[in-house]
């Protein structure tokens, strides 16, 4: 043994060449909260990407100065809570908005059943609860505002479910104020969803009598008042070549929505300085989404009044054509940007794995309405939950790191080296790999 080696090995140290290389699989930025509340909502509203379309083009995109607090005791998992508030950097404190709910739900890994408690400081309180059986899958929920006004109960809202794993159907109304308010079906076979929703206008009453006394005309409003919806999403041929899904939908007879959402994972050589010799490749999740409205206009029936009114006033808040992308660098960094009819915005978001975890985003955006830069920070701040890391490979597992590695194999090691690809990714955007627990309501519709 020469010199350098009894160093070597004096020290507890390895020569570099009889080091393994190896592979980093970051753990998500953000767990996925979406969904918490979906059992009291219209399946139509949730489903064909419609919660991961909205993440894309809206979170750590807010202008002004935002705070998020999720929490959970370490005494009582059930038991969660989470504070919003705003305001804009201009007048920090000045019309600030603020949110709090409280929530317990008995499984505090199913959002199947729950009970919550919200309030905001601009608005008014309410509690909702809802229960779901998985052995039938009938479910039941309702929502109550909290309110001093004198409104007799009117907007106490109540619905009932069915949701399968290819079929939810359900209704949700106002029973004191005979009002229906949501209608809905959706199927799904394979790869391809199907959806269809009523929201009418006006009592029950209303409708019934119109039912019975002009039937052409019943069926006509029945149509302007209904929502459609069809999606394509093929099965991935492993987790990590990522999820697509492409979605047409008719709103209301006026507004032809073209969507598609694409998540995957990709591999690439590490070339953070920080790291150690040995890394020789990372994992990186991209988030692709575009979205297209088209303005039909107004049917021309009288009992289209409503609908004319409510497109006039979502022709300036929904923009006609909005593209955004998310990019996960690493276990730390996220960047995003979005380009719409409305605005052009970037953002990135800085993450703190410490118990509880922190995140900090900036974003920059420019208005075309106003022509006036805006700009906004957000500060996130979250306790439960259990952090997500990789899971060796192997057998038996050797460690509960953020950062899992695994040994790269000689296809790994020759990419790094320029002479060939990664070639095993089954595991790379697993949810249980990275730590995400499978909830049996992800296979509600």
């Amino acid at each position: 043994m020469n010199a350098l080696d009894r160093l070597l090995h004096s020290t507890g140290m390895k020569k570099q060449k009889d080091k393994d290389s190896l592979v980093l699989v970051p753990p998500l930025l953000e767990r996925d909260h979406r969904g918490r509340s979906r059992m009291v909502k219209s399946s139509f509203d949730i489903q064909f990407s419609k919660l991961q379309l909205k993440w894309l083009f809206n979170d750590y995109l807010w202008p002004g100065a935002n705070g998020l607090l999720r929490f959970s005791p370490e005494e009582d998992r059930r038991i969660t809570a989470k504070a919003r508030m705003g305001s804009s950097l201009e007048k920090l404190g000045a019309g600030a908005a603020g949110m709090l709910s409280v929530r317990f739900q008995p499984d505090p890994n199913e959002y199947l059943s729950f009970v919550d408690l919200k309030a905001a400081s601009q608005g008014q309180a309410q509690i909702r609860g809802c229960y779901f059986d998985t052995s039938t899958g009938l479910g039941t929920f309702a929502r109550a505002p909290l309110s001093t006004a004198q409104d007799n109960g009117e907007n106490v809202e109540a619905g009932l479910r069915y949701s399968s794993r290819q079929l939810s159907a359900g209704v949700i109304s106002r029973p004191l104020a005979q009002r229906l308010t949501h209608l809905w079906l959706v199927r799904q076979n394979g790869p391809i969803t199907m959806g269809w929703q009523l929201k009418p206008e006006g009592p029950i009453s209303s409708h019934l009598q119109t039912a019975s006394s002009d039937v052409p005309n019943f069926f006509k409003d029945l149509h302007a008042h209904s929502s459609y919806a069809l999606s394509y999403s093929p099965q991935p041929a492993s987790p990590s070549s990522g999820r697509f899904t492409a979605t047409v939908e008719l709103r209301e007879r006026e507004r032809l929505v073209l969507s598609l959402m694409h998540h995957l994972a990709v591999q690439r050589r590490c070339r953070n300085l920080l790291e150690d010799t040995t890394v020789v490749g990372i994992a990186n999740y991209l988030d692709l989404g575009l979205q297209v409205v088209t303005h039909l206009g107004s049917p021309a029936t009288n009992a289209d009044t409503y609908t004319r009114a409510k497109d006039a006033h979502n022709r300036s808040s929904i923009p006609e054509l909005c593209f955004a992308l998310a990019l996960q660098l690493n276990k730390n960094l996220l960047v995003k940007a979005r380009a719409s009819t409305r605005d052009v915005a970037a953002a990135a978001a800085f993450k703190v794995w410490w118990q509880p975890s922190w995140m900090v985003a900036a974003t920059a955006a420019y208005d075309f309405a106003t022509q006036k830069p805006r700009f906004g920070l957000t500060l996130h701040t979250e306790n439960y939950g259990n952090i997500r890391y990789e899971r060796s490979s192997l057998p038996q597992r050797t460690g509960s790191a953020l950062v899992q590695r695994h040994v790269a194999v000689k296809e790994e090691i020759a990419n790094a080296e320029g002479k060939g690809i990664f070639v095993d990714r089954a595991h790379v955007n697993d949810p249980t790999t990275l730590g995400q627990l499978q909830r049996r309501s992800d296979t509600y519709l």
